[in-house]
């Protein structure tokens, strides 16, 4: 092997739930950058990824070139195999639209064995690394007097004034946190897939079903993104021939 090819463990894909596959395979293959412009929910152009920093890779999954909406929108548990050849010489194969490297996905398909169901789930909560911290009305009111003071100018609020923000007990004068009242500290998220794989020589089948749900940060619950997978991969051998 003269070329540079990376392949990423279909396991590893599914150890941390993701929106997307693209977002799986961060950190997990050299020369891969994988980008979140935007965490909002449901929101799968703000993911962005490329090869050694070019342009939009080709995608090939089962073979067949496939648009980006179809890699994203894949079911980690449903992939086999999970290859990126980075440079001419291995993707060389593919033409020139292989230019900026070639990501290969190949999906599971059925054995010759009995019917054997598996089920992945699980549960999590998603954080901000840092929400900013206000300070209180009565506190802003001050820091209000203090910089037209240095102004020049004559003060803004009385401490009459200061001291009913303070008290709370009247609506003219409130004290709300805005970011509290508006956001969650967390949001949930979860992923299901249930798949059956089996066959004989004459005919082999793979069938997963999946869905993921994610919420986002806002209490309204505006934001979020449910999204359900169905694949069914069937080998039939008619004839001998």
């Amino acid at each position: 092997m003269t070329g540079s090819v990376s392949t990423i463990d279909s396991k590893e894909l599914t150890t941390v739930p993701t929106p997307t596959v693209a977002q799986s395979i961060a950190g997990r293959a050299t020369g891969v950058y994988v980008q979140t412009k935007n965490a909002q929910p449901g929101d799968y152009d703000g993911v962005s990824y490329n090869i050694r920093g070019f342009g939009e890779a080709l995608l090939i999954i089962d073979g067949m070139p496939a648009t980006n909406e179809e890699f994203l929108l894949l079911d980690p548990n449903d992939i086999e195999e999970f290859n990126i050849l980075k440079d001419a010489a291995t993707a060389a194969v593919y033409g020139a639209r292989a230019g900026n490297g070639v990501i290969l996905v190949t999906t599971k398909r059925g054995k010759v064995q009995d019917a054997k169901f598996s089920y992945t789930g699980n549960f999590g909560w998603q954080k901000l690394t840092m929400l900013p911290h206000a300070v209180s009305s009565w506190e802003n009111a001050q820091f209000e007097n203090v910089a037209r003071e240095n102004a020049g100018l004559g003060p803004l609020w009385s401490m009459e004034d200061i001291n009913k923000f303070k008290a709370g007990n009247d609506p003219n004068y409130p004290n709300t946190d805005w970011w509290d009242l508006a956001l969650r500290e967390y949001a949930p998220q979860m992923q299901h897939n249930i798949n059956v794989r089996g066959g004989t020589e004459k005919i082999k089948y793979f069938v997963s079903g999946g869905y993921y749900s994610q919420q986002g940060i806002y209490r309204s619950n505006d934001l979020k993104d449910k999204k359900y997978n169905l694949r069914s991969n069937l080998d039939i051998a008619l004839t001998d021939k």
